[in-house]
C-alpha cells in the first residue's frame, strides 16, 4: 500500500517536473521569438514620448518633474518644472496685476514635437501679451495620452493652487476614446476620486509578487492575450473612431467626457475662474486621405476627400452653448488656410509649428472676446 502511494506520488512529481520545464521552455522560446516589450505607461501617448511619463496613483500618469532631455532627430530640448510641466517654474503665488491662464489637454498642449518656442502656450501668450495690461502667464499644463478626467484630477490636485483667472481646455479628438479607458480605473480614496495607474494597484499594502511576475512573462501575457481582454489599449481606428462617424457605442463616453467638462466649470467657477474649451482638427477633417496616405493607412481613413462630417464639432458646439462654456472651434479657418498641408507634419495627426501657431491665434481671439474672462485688461479693441 505505501509503495503504491509512493509510486503515485513520484508520478505525480514527475508531471509536475515535466510541466515545469515545458512551461520554462515556452517562456523562452516566446522570449525568444516575441520578446516581452515594456509595457507603456500610457496606452494613449506615442511610443517616443514613454520615457518622461511617470505612473500616478491619483491622475493614472504625469510627466516626470524636473527632466532635461534632449528627443526626437532634431534634438528638441525637453524641460520639464517641479510640477511635472513643460515649461519654467510658475510661482504659487501670482503677482496681483499677472493674467495667469492654465491651459490643459494633452500631446497638441504639451508639443513633444515642437521646440518650447512653437508651443501653444509660448504662441497664446505672445499673442495675449499684445493685447492686455499687465504681465501675461500661460502655464502648459498638457500631458500626453490626457483626457477630460484626468485634466479634472490634475486641476484638483496640483494646479488649482496656481490661482489662474482663466482655465482652458483643450478637447483633443481622442478625448473619447481615452476618457472611456480612465474611467475604468477611477477609485474613490475617501472623499475625493482619484485615477489609479493599473502598475501601481496594491494587495495588502504592497505590488503581489505574484501580478509582477504575471506582468514579465512572456508566456502569461500571450495567453490573456488569447483568451482574454484584459487589454486597456484602443487600436488606432478606434482612438478617432468617432470623427468618422458616431456609432451608439461612444454615446455614453461622449456624456462621461462631457460631465468631466462640467465638473471642471463647476469647481473653476467656484474659484471665481473662467473656463474656455478649445478644440482642432486633426489630419483628415482638413486634408484628404490621399494627401497624407500613411496617416490616413493608420487610422483606417479612406475615401478621396477630408472628413467633412462635422459631428463632433456639433456636439461640443450644442455642448458649450448649454453648459455656458465658451469654446474655440477654428476648423473652418483650418480649412480655409491658404496651404493646409503646412498645418500637420507627415507622420502624425497632431498639429506641427505651422497649424499650432495658427490655433493659438484663433485661442487667443476667443479668450479677448470673452468679456469674463479679459474684464479690465484689455488694452486694444479687436
Amino acid at each position: 500500500m505505501l509503495q503504491r502511494l509512493l509510486r503515485q506520488l513520484q508520478h505525480v512529481v514527475t508531471a509536475l517536473v515535466l510541466l515545469i520545464m515545458i512551461l520554462i521552455g515556452a517562456e523562452l522560446w516566446l522570449r525568444t521569438v516575441r520578446p516581452v516589450r515594456t509595457s507603456p505607461v500610457a496606452t494613449q501617448a506615442d511610443v517616443a514620448d514613454q520615457s518622461w511619463l511617470v505612473p500616478s496613483a491619483t491622475q493614472h500618469h504625469r510627466m516626470r518633474p524636473l527632466s532635461d532631455v534632449f528627443s526626437g532627430p532634431h534634438g528638441i530640448r525637453f524641460r520639464t518644472n517641479s510640477l511635472g510641466l513643460r515649461g519654467p517654474e510658475p510661482d504659487l503665488q501670482p503677482h496681483p496685476e499677472t493674467f495667469r491662464v492654465v491651459l490643459l489637454g494633452d500631446d497638441t498642449v504639451v508639443g513633444t514635437r515642437l521646440k518650447h518656442e512653437h508651443t501653444l502656450s509660448v504662441q497664446l501668450q505672445k499673442h495675449l501679451s499684445a493685447h492686455l495690461i499687465g504681465t501675461v502667464e500661460v502655464v502648459n499644463a498638457g500631458v500626453p495620452g490626457y483626457s477630460p478626467i484626468l485634466s479634472l484630477l490634475q486641476y484638483d490636485q496640483d494646479l488649482r493652487r496656481l490661482q489662474p483667472d482663466v482655465v482652458v481646455l483643450h478637447f483633443d479628438m481622442s478625448d473619447i476614446a481615452d476618457e472611456s479607458i480612465h474611467r475604468s480605473s477611477l477609485r474613490l480614496e475617501g472623499s475625493r476620486t482619484v485615477c489609479v495607474h493599473p502598475r501601481l494597484l496594491q494587495v495588502h499594502g504592497r505590488t503581489h509578487p505574484l501580478f509582477s511576475i504575471v506582468r514579465g512573462s512572456a508566456l502569461a501575457n500571450e495567453v490573456c492575450k488569447q483568451f482574454f481582454d484584459i487589454s486597456d489599449e484602443v487600436t488606432d481606428t478606434e482612438q478617432y473612431a468617432w470623427t468618422r462617424s458616431i456609432p451608439g457605442t461612444v454615446e455614453t463616453h461622449i456624456r462621461h467626457a462631457m460631465d468631466s467638462v462640467a465638473q471642471l466649470r463647476d469647481e473653476t467657477k467656484e474659484a471665481n475662474q473662467v473656463l474656455i474649451m478649445t478644440t482642432a482638427p486633426v489630419i483628415w477633417q482638413v486634408l484628404a486621405p490621399e494627401q497624407n496616405p500613411s496617416i490616413s493607412r493608420r487610422y483606417g481613413i479612406t475615401g478621396r476627400h477630408a472628413v467633412t462630417d462635422d459631428v463632433p464639432f456639433q456636439i461640443l458646439s450644442a455642448w458649450s452653448r448649454q453648459a455656458g462654456v465658451p469654446l474655440c472651434n477654428p476648423v473652418h479657418v483650418f480649412r480655409s488656410f491658404e496651404v493646409p498641408e503646412k498645418l500637420f507634419p507627415s507622420d502624425s495627426p497632431r498639429l506641427s509649428a505651422y497649424g499650432t501657431a495658427l490655433y493659438a491665434r484663433e485661442l487667443a481671439r476667443t479668450i479677448l472676446n470673452t468679456p469674463t474672462a479679459v474684464a479690465g485688461r484689455l488694452r486694444t479693441l479687436r
